[in-house]
């Protein structure tokens, strides 16, 4: 409940912070979460919490990629289908019909950033070469800013 708190009032500080993923913050660093909720109610001084939240927020957008907004509509499409997918697949999907604004604008940054990755990584331009999302991107879920 009281996750659910900090993520309705960081989300109206600042309606960015509401794509913050906070249950995966606080279990990544579980041990230091419910070690500062002890200090806090042991010192009854919230500051400790605080400061730990403050801490893992800090983290989380550092680590949160900043992304083109093509590559962020290559993302969020890829997560709504099963499997990987064709360059072709992909470029019809979104229905872009330039290959070489395609590559350069939405699978080269996706690569880039680790968002995406090769089924077959030796083999680039083979005609077999499928594009999956990464686990990063499946952790990023709702966490990329918009």
């Amino acid at each position: 409940m009281g996750r659910l708190w900090q993520t309705l009032i960081l989300s109206q500080w600042d309606p960015l912070l509401a794509q913050l993923p906070v249950e995966s913050m606080v279990h990544a660093h579980q041990s230091d979460y419910y070690q500062a909720i002890n200090l806090s109610t042991k010192n009854t001084d919230s500051a400790p919490f605080v400061e730990f939240m403050l801490g893992v927020v800090l983290e989380t957008i550092n680590a949160t990629p900043q992304v083109a907004p093509q590559v962020r509509v290559l993302i969020e499409f890829m997560k709504s289908q099963s499997g990987a997918m064709s360059r072709e697949e992909l470029q019809n999907a979104l229905a872009l019909s330039d290959r070489k604004s395609f590559r350069e604008r939405y699978l080269k940054p996706a690569l880039d950033a680790g968002l995406i990755e090769m089924t077959i990584p030796d083999k680039p331009n083979s005609r077999l070469q499928q594009y999956r999302l990464t686990a990063q991107a499946q952790q990023l879920a709702g966490a990329l800013p918009h």
